[in-house]
C-alpha cells in the first residue's frame, strides 16, 4: 500500500496514472471538493487506460436522488461495484463522499444475477431480482438503473455499465447476450456471460 499526500493538483493525475500502470491495483485519491474531483477525474482520462471512477458526495447525492435524477446515485454504485471487484481502477472521491458509509462488500453483491449463454433463468424470477436490487422498470432502458420487458427479451441498464444489455431467452435457456445503444438500439458486442450488480446502495 502505499500513501501519497501534499501532491499539487496539476501533478496528481500523471503520477496517479503511473502508479496505476506499475501497480496494477486499485487507488483512491481523495479531494477537498466534488468540483476538484471531477476534474482531477478527467485529467485521469487523459493520461491512463484504467477505468476511473467518482465517488460523489453524500450532500449532492442526497439532493439528487431525490430529484429523481439518479446520475450521482449510479456513479456511487458504479464505484462501489469497481472497489468490490478485482480489476485495476482509480477512485477520486471528495473527502465527503469517502466519508459516507458503503455497505459491506457481501451484502452488495448477495444479490447479483450471474447469467451465461446456454444456461437457464427464469424470466419472473429474473424480473423480481431486478425489483430486488432497485432497477425501475420501464418501457425502455434509456438511463442507468432502468430494466425492459418485451416477451421474452430483457433489456437492463446496470449503473456500472457504459450501455444496456439485452438478454434474449427461448423459453428457460438465456439464447443471447448482447449489448446496445441506447439510443440507436444497434448492438455493439456479444457476451457469452453477464453480472447484474445492484441499482441502488441499499
Amino acid at each position: 500500500r502505499i500513501n501519497i499526500v501534499g501532491l499539487s493538483e496539476i501533478r496528481t493525475a500523471p503520477l496517479a496514472a503511473k502508479l496505476a500502470e506499475e501497480k496494477a491495483g486499485q487507488g483512491l485519491i481523495l479531494t477537498t471538493s466534488a468540483k476538484r474531483a471531477k476534474r482531477i477525474a478527467s485529467d485521469l482520462a487523459f493520461f491512463s487506460d484504467v477505468p476511473i471512477y467518482i465517488l460523489p458526495d453524500l450532500e449532492t447525492a442526497s439532493f439528487i436522488y431525490e430529484a429523481k435524477s439518479t446520475a450521482e446515485l449510479d456513479s456511487r454504485v458504479a464505484a462501489m461495484a469497481a472497489m468490490g471487484g478485482e480489476e485495476p481502477c482509480i477512485v477520486v472521491a471528495p473527502v465527503l463522499g469517502a466519508l459516507k458509509k458503503l455497505p459491506p462488500r457481501e451484502f452488495f453483491f448477495a444479490d447479483a444475477v450471474e447469467l451465461e449463454v446456454g444456461g437457464f433463468c427464469e424470466r419472473e424470477e429474473l424480473v423480481e431480482a431486478l425489483l430486488r436490487m432497485g432497477y425501475e422498470r420501464s418501457y425502455s432502458t434509456e438511463a442507468p438503473g432502468q430494466f425492459a420487458l418485451r416477451g421474452d427479451i430483457v433489456d437492463v441498464f446496470a449503473p456500472q455499465s457504459s450501455d444496456p444489455v439485452r438478454i434474449e431467452l427461448f423459453d428457460r435457456e438465456v439464447d443471447s447476450l448482447r449489448s446496445f445503444d441506447s439510443l440507436s438500439q444497434r448492438s455493439n458486442a456479444i457476451l457469452e456471460s453477464l453480472r447484474i450488480l445492484p441499482a441502488q446502495l441499499m
